[in-house]
């Protein structure tokens, strides 16, 4: 679980991966469940930049919209949060283009929910894996 004083973007930044593997207690619990959810996502968001992008972004943008997409499938956190959460850990990982195409492909989702629901219905979200 998240802990509600730490943004979903600042436990993110704030963690390298031999940080993650060194340190211990709820923080690092945290990040962990992020990049577990990630993980169960990772197939919508293939199908979803599949749909929505002309390219895919770098590697950790698509982590970070795994996180997100789990988020906002899981209702963990209303999406307008998650959403705000995102962009600014896009941001400190990509500077401003990265923020801002962040932000573009998670408002095109919410604001087409037959689509998402359609997403989530393909063989590629639903076996979690992508389309061998």
């Amino acid at each position: 679980m998240v802990q509600a004083s730490r943004s979903i973007s600042a436990l993110l930044a704030a963690q390298s991966p031999s940080a993650l593997r060194a340190s211990s207690g709820s923080q690092s619990a945290a990040v962990s469940d992020l990049v577990a959810y990630g993980l169960r996502a990772w197939g919508l968001t293939l199908v979803r930049l599949g749909r929505l992008s002309k390219r895919p972004p770098a590697p950790e943008l698509q982590a970070l919209l795994a996180v997100a997409f789990s988020c906002i499938e899981r209702v963990d956190r209303p999406a307008p949060i998650v959403g705000r959460q995102a962009v600014e850990a896009a941001r400190h990982l990509g500077g401003l283009k990265a923020a801002s195409f962040v932000n573009a492909l998670l408002r095109r989702v919410l604001a087409d929910p037959l689509a998402a629901e359609q997403d989530r219905k393909t063989p590629t979200a639903q076996a979690n894996a992508p389309d061998w």
